[in-house]
């Protein structure tokens, strides 16, 4: 017969070992939350202040940490303005999703597609500051341009497949896909400059979405 303790030490170690288990999901969890509470933190110091006047205190005081958290989830201030760069795409890309699939359930044609997904995503005075500093720093630093390149290849990939869908629904096909992706962004940006500086214009808003309908036409032909 075995001895009545021995089961009692194995459902002990057995405890021992969930409970290091879930300390570590909540550790990583309370990791993950401090990681988001300082890009977040980050993206209005850096809209306010610049990317050149900003400092690691600034960010921490602003997200209510200390330096040792900031550095135990960022290497420097560089590495945290990627990701507040990449953050923000991210959600770009997570809006314009839930707007395209919103069209298409209504079985929306690709002119009120573009103007869904424009509305949408307004543009933003702060991201347009940190983009800005953000492009800057590129042209000083040619390694980070592969994350610009990464991040439009991001937008890109999970746009195109369905804008295409929805035009050949409407009646045309795209003729080059990839070079409507890059001159979709290009449109893109450049107004946003002009929305940012004429802030509440209809005329100019409605004149954005005309640029990036006419966008499309442009890379596209009629289905024959």
């Amino acid at each position: 017969m075995s001895h009545p303790w021995i089961g009692w030490r194995i459902d002990l170690r057995g405890g021992s070992q969930v409970t290091a288990a879930l300390a570590t999901v909540a550790d990583s969890r309370g990791r993950a939350r401090t990681r988001r509470k300082l890009v977040r933190a980050a993206y209005f110091v850096f809209a306010q202040h610049g990317y050149g006047s900003t400092t690691v205190k600034m960010v921490c005081d602003a997200a209510g940490f200390t330096r040792g958290a900031f550095y135990s989830n960022f290497s420097s201030l560089e590495e945290l303005f990627i990701e507040v760069w990449r953050y923000h795409v991210e959600w770009i890309m997570l809006v314009m999703g839930r707007a395209v699939d919103s069209s298409i359930g209504r079985g929306a044609d690709y002119v009120s597609l573009v103007e869904r997904a424009v509305r949408a995503v307004p543009v933003n005075e702060r991201w347009h500051r940190v983009n800005a500093d953000f492009i800057a720093l590129c042209t000083r630093t040619p390694e980070l341009q592969q994350v610009v390149r990464d991040g439009q290849q991001m937008l890109l990939a999970n746009m195109l497949p369905t804008v295409m869908q929805l035009m050949e629904a409407g009646g045309r096909r795209v003729t080059e896909p990839e070079a409507l992706g890059y001159a979709l962004l290009s449109v893109h940006d450049g107004t946003a400059a002009q929305i940012v500086i004429d802030q509440g214009s209809e005329v100019v808003a409605r004149m954005r979405i005309r640029l990036l309908t006419a966008t499309l036409d442009m890379y596209s032909e009629p289905i024959e």
